[in-house]
């Protein structure tokens, strides 16, 4: 992870390098200043201290998907003060891929709009001559809620996470030729609770839909799915992976991401994303708590393991 401005780029080619990007990010001036601004503790506190604070004053989610959250209304300083802080902490734009090849770009799932965005984003880095072994749609079969199927009309019949992704692949990359396809259950379900599907695109493309399970009775969070993709690729296919998601999740993704992605071999993860959408200070100031909160959690996480 480096700066330069207000754009940081997301890479490592190793786990002590990823600690220590966890421990620059931690300690940034930016996020001291942050915290100083809102009353809570120095970027210097212990991480105990960071989690504890940001989950009593920026976790507005209480375990609902990001999109349901609850809206809530912070004095117009503190909101101000996120907002600011932000592009500084990485949350607002990525600088664009360092390589021009990569063995995989991973394009993980989310909310409709968040799908449509990264698999533009994917479709215009091969334009402009980044190229890649496979392109991997990551992916869980959550039902879609009402907030993002009225954001995108077309969407009212995806149902799933998962088909909504294929369906913005294979707009970008189709037509789609099936080529393999799995699937199974973890938990004795008697439907399938995982797929994976494997097909040829548009000028030989190779894409790959992978949908993960999640633990009983909930949907797969992204470490789940990293760890059952990781489970079923050989590294040869993501020895160098590009991570593809939306630049307000960045910190929080590269953190909870590229450790599992090193730690099964990989020489480089790097992650890109898609520019924040410039919503109302009040807005934007919510969804920016909540991802600085759970980028402190991943980055807390991986300096303090044992």
């Amino acid at each position: 992870m480096s700066e330069g401005g207000s754009v940081r780029s997301w890479r490592a080619g190793s786990d002590d390098e990823i600690v220590e990007l966890a421990k620059t990010w931690l300690h940034s001036d930016a996020l001291d200043e942050l915290m100083t601004a809102l009353g809570g503790p120095t970027a210097a506190s212990p991480p105990a201290a960071l989690q504890a604070w940001t989950a009593a004053n920026l976790d507005t989610r209480g375990g609902a998907e990001r999109r349901d959250a609850p809206s809530v209304k912070w004095r117009s300083a503190w909101s101000e003060a996120l907002v600011r802080a932000a592009a500084l902490l990485g949350l607002i734009t990525t600088a664009p891929p360092s390589q021009s090849f990569y063995d995989a770009a991973l394009v993980l799932g989310g909310a409709t709009t968040g799908n449509r965005l990264r698999v533009a984003l994917t479709h215009q880095l091969i334009s402009s001559g980044c190229r890649f072994g496979e392109i991997v749609g990551l992916t869980t079969d959550r039902e879609l809620g009402g907030r993002e199927l009225a954001s995108e009309r077309d969407a009212a019949d995806d149902h799933t996470e998962a088909r909504n992704l294929l369906r913005y692949l294979e707009a970008a990359f189709g037509p789609l030729r099936a080529v393999a396809a799995e699937a199974g259950s973890d938990h004795g379900e008697t439907t399938a609770s995982w797929r994976d599907e494997h097909f040829t695109g548009s000028d030989g493309v190779n894409l790959r839909l992978v949908v993960a399970p999640g633990p009983p009775g909930t949907r797969a969070t992204t470490t789940d799915a990293i760890d059952f993709y990781l489970g079923r690729s050989a590294l040869r296919t993501r020895e160098s992976t590009l991570v593809v998601t939306s630049a307000i999740y960045a910190p929080y993704q590269f953190f909870a991401t590229a450790p599992r992605l090193l730690a099964d071999g990989a020489t480089t993860v790097e992650l890109v994303g898609t520019p924040t959408a410039k919503d109302d200070v009040a807005t934007l100031a919510q969804r920016v708590g909540q991802e600085i909160h759970a980028a402190v959690d991943a980055a807390s996480w991986l300096i303090t393991r044992g």
